[in-house]
């Protein structure tokens, strides 16, 4: 497909593998969701240009994740103890620093900066960018962060000017991740790394939500609504993941699979207890709801002809 297109992803070819044989998974209010019937990557088919696609990340996406986003002590200094987020945050940047550490630090899709702020605290030289204008404004005016607006393309940051480049949750929501890891590939130093965390497309939860649609003839179709959204265009499984970072010209180095996070339960004591017994049956089946990765650029001939593509 063209990635110069301000039309969103084709509907039928895979980015992956290039096939065109997609199969329906799900067929929810607005869209499909197709799964590739050769290599098994899933994705949502959705009549949006990028520019709408831009737009469903005005102030109101993320004032409703408040949460999230602005309820710690990054995005709201002084708010007291921080929160299951930057935890995870500080989690991640300790199992990335076994493989680099210090140095200029891009995040790809910063949001608000509460990341940018962890990164800055363990004594990286950090940057942010968002497609989000509401988003990066913040991390700009309201945290004081280096964080530019738009695509990596648009950005105007230079060949290997990175040495860690980060993508926390926002892999799943590029509408062009082949051209999108190509140019993270172009940014990052040739000794970097870079960390990507994505929903897992096996997890128990969406493995449920798959059998609960498919046994009731698609009736039961809340919790595959709850899952898969106009937000998230496409759902990685680990091989899935793999193969999409080797043709990019990466080599995995870490792999970790992650359980159901805390902040899902919203609540009662009891709710919370439930999220942890989940999160314990997900990683005794292998089934845990994220994954985490951490990868190095490849230098053989096959890879730099991969990004090519």
């Amino acid at each position: 497909m063209s990635t110069e297109s301000s039309a969103a992803p084709h509907p039928v070819i895979c980015a992956l593998c290039g096939a065109d044989r997609p199969r329906l998974r799900y067929r929810l209010d607005g869209f499909d969701t197709v799964e590739c019937s050769s290599c098994g990557l899933v994705w949502i088919v959705l009549q949006m240009s990028e520019d709408e696609l831009r737009r469903l990340y005005g102030a109101e996406y993320f004032e409703e994740r408040g949460t999230y986003f602005f309820d710690n002590a990054v995005a709201a200094p002084g708010t007291g103890d921080e929160t299951e987020v930057i935890r995870d945050f500080r989690r991640g940047l300790d199992r990335l620093e076994r493989f680099r550490k210090g140095g200029r630090l891009l995040d790809v899709g910063c949001g608000v900066g509460v990341f940018l702020g962890v990164a800055k605290s363990h004594g990286w030289d950090v940057t942010g960018v968002d497609v989000s204008e509401f988003a990066s404004r913040y991390a700009r005016e309201k945290l004081g962060f280096d964080a530019r607006t738009g695509k990596l393309h648009e950005v105007g940051l230079p060949e290997k000017s990175f040495d860690v480049i980060t993508l926390w949750d926002v892999f799943e929501h590029f509408p062009d991740p082949v051209r999108q890891l190509g140019e993270v590939r172009r940014l990052l130093k040739d000794d970097g790394v870079i960390l990507l965390d994505t929903p897992n497309e096996r997890g128990l939860l969406r493995e449920i939500s798959r059998w609960a649609y498919k046994l009731s003839g698609g009736t039961v179709q809340y919790p595959a609504k709850k899952l898969h959204h106009v937000y998230h265009l496409y759902y990685y499984s680990p091989d899935t993941l793999t193969r999409m970072l080797t043709k990019a010209g990466f080599e995995i180095v870490d792999f970790e699979k992650k359980v159901i996070p805390p902040l899902k339960a919203r609540g009662s004591a009891f709710e919370k207890a439930l999220v942890g017994a989940f999160g314990s049956v997900e990683r005794w089946l292998g089934r845990e709801f994220e994954l985490l990765l951490i990868a190095r650029k490849s230098s053989s001939a096959d890879a730099a002809e991969g990004v090519a593509q």
